[in-house]
């Protein structure tokens, strides 16, 4: 087939690569400005084991949209200095959340500037940055948030300002002379510069909870996120222990009854729990990560949830030797995980919607176009379904949460208000 092809011919082409497609917006200033994507057909059930199981992480494994969404609201807090909810009431689940959970940061930013950039004070947005950048200086993050950090200075001509963040005796009034020359060149700050440098802002915000999260300081991120020191911040969502311990075939059939009982289930799921321990422990799948956070916070995150499993799987009544097992063997993240594709791992942004990290997860498992037909995998977001579509996958699940029970998952091969147990428990994890 000739690659070039009139707009006839291109139609025709188009409708032979499926029946269902999706139109995704490209970034702003990016060509073409959207892409018409083919969709994969879905399978309600599988007719053997499935190939891999695929998770997102917020909203799915754990949900730490709550400290995501406080993390981008606190950007436009801090630079518009809207501090109380009488200045400013947040995030507005109807109108917001849509535009804001399932994408990227980047984009987040980019969408709340055309809200409340009119809004922004330069003096408080670069104190802001300063801030910022100080704490990523100070602070153990990856060698390429640095390269990424001063190539952005670079590009603004603002290299002092990275010299003196990385200065082990910084003297304040230089840090001053700096935002106060940039609030000189940069009196407006447009939707670019407010999203670039607003990402730093986030970024910074972002790890410093989840850093003490996992340094046993939760109480105050609690409190801060609920209003209640006691709430956890970051734990695992309902039934992802239990998920992630079958799939490697972990779970005796033995304690089929307890498991289900801990999870405050229906008795009768007994049996389809234990039917699923024989087969998982007869054939074990893996089990990936994609996710549209940062390598260095997905792993901050995941510390958190995993330390978090190991603690609930202490609950379930097991046999000592079948509790060490699995606890150790959510040990690593790093190691239970058989793939972990993040943002950091795709080019030029093309996160969900697009397929793209869904397709690297696919390869990295070794897992052809056939293979990826049974791969059963799990999204909050109307976009993570897509992607997965988009990519292939043939059993895209959507498990609403708060933040995206209003998103359209007609796209999806089941919907399922009970989180991945409604995949276990209530339909046998769709096999036949």
């Amino acid at each position: 087939m000739t690659m070039l092809q009139c707009s006839e011919q291109a139609l025709k082409t188009l409708v032979s690569l499926g029946d269902s497609f999706a139109l995704i917006d490209n970034p702003p200033g990016v060509f073409p400005p959207r892409e018409l994507v083919p969709l994969a057909p879905v399978h309600r059930r599988l007719d053997g084991m499935p190939a891999a199981i695929f998770l997102d992480m917020d909203g799915t494994l754990t949900c730490t949209e709550p400290l995501f969404l406080h993390g981008v609201e606190a950007v436009v807090r801090r630079t518009t200095g809207w501090h109380g909810k009488a200045d400013w009431a947040g995030l507005d689940s109807e109108r917001d959340y849509p535009n804001i959970v399932g994408f990227s940061t980047l984009r987040n930013l980019e969408y709340l500037h055309t809200l409340h950039g009119d809004h922004v004070k330069a003096p408080l947005f670069f104190d802001a940055v300063d801030r910022a950048l100080v704490f990523l200086c100070e602070h153990d993050v990856p060698q390429d948030i640095h390269v990424r950090v001063a190539s952005m200075l670079e590009a603004y001509d603002l290299t002092a300002w990275w010299d003196y963040g990385r200065m082990h005796d910084r003297d304040p009034g230089v840090g001053n002379t700096i935002q106060k020359t940039c609030v000189r060149r940069f009196p407006q700050i447009d939707q670019t510069m407010f999203s670039q440098f607003g990402l730093m802002v986030f970024y910074a915000d972002y790890l410093d909870a989840l850093e003490k999260v996992n340094r046993g300081e939760e109480a105050s991120v609690s409190e801060a996120l609920f209003g209640d020191p006691t709430k956890p911040a970051v734990a695992p969502m309902p039934g992802v222990a239990l998920l992630c311990a079958l799939a490697k075939g972990w779970l005796p059939e033995s304690a089929a009854a307890d498991i289900v009982a801990a999870h405050g289930r229906d008795g009768g799921e007994v049996g389809v729990l234990a039917a699923l321990c024989r087969r998982f422990a007869a054939s074990p799948v893996p089990v990936a990560l994609v996710t549209s956070s940062g390598r260095h916070e997905t792993g901050l995150v995941l510390e958190a949830v995993f330390r978090a499993m190991r603690g609930e799987v202490a609950t379930w009544s097991l046999s000592s030797a079948d509790c060490e097992r699995i606890v150790a063997g959510f040990a690593r993240p790093e190691n239970y995980l058989d793939a972990i594709v993040t943002c950091d791992d795709v080019i030029d942004g093309r996160m969900k919607p697009f397929r793209d990290p869904y397709t690297m997860a696919l390869e990295r498992l070794g897992l052809d176009g056939v293979a990826a037909q049974r791969v059963i995998g799990f999204e909050d977001t109307e976009a993570g379904i897509i992607a997965q579509r988009g990519a292939g996958v043939g059993v895209p699940c959507a498990v609403p949460i708060e933040f995206t029970m209003g998103q359209d998952f007609s796209a999806a091969a089941h919907i399922l208000p009970g989180g991945v147990l409604d995949a276990v428990l209530g339909e046998g994890l769709f096999l036949g």
